[in-house]
């Protein structure tokens, strides 16, 4: 199932800060994030959900950095989200845009990544 496999995908990447990231990878890592967030908290306290919410934290500023690439925007464009309110707004309509076609400065583009062959793995 490829949400699951986006999941495990952004923990694997906590220290990927170069190429591209696709919506579905971020989005479904920050949602399901949220669900295990809300259930802990729920079932055991606050403090465990503090605890895995710091921890997410770091591949998910990975994964942000690689969708902002994948738009075409320097990592570095996170600090915006230190504007309050407007910050977080513009942030968030830059990582559910759609991402540049075909590669850019930062990698050839990710929902196509998928459909290469792996060399030597056609048989003739």
């Amino acid at each position: 199932m490829r949400v699951i496999r986006w999941y495990v995908s952004g923990w694997l990447g906590v220290l990927r800060y170069r190429g591209r990231a696709r919506r579905g990878e971020l989005w479904s890592y920050y949602l399901i994030n949220q669900v295990i967030i809300g259930f802990t908290t729920y079932l055991v306290g606050d403090v465990p959900a503090t605890v895995f919410g710091l921890v997410q934290a770091l591949p998910l500023f990975a994964l942000a950095v690689r969708r902002l690439h994948d738009t075409g925007r320097e990592g570095a464009t996170l600090v915006v989200v230190l504007l309050p309110i407007v910050g977080m707004i513009m942030l968030i309509v830059w990582l559910v845009r759609r991402g540049d076609i075909g590669p850019n400065r930062y990698g050839s583009d990710p929902r196509w990544e998928s459909l290469r062959v792996p060399a030597g793995s056609v048989h003739g």
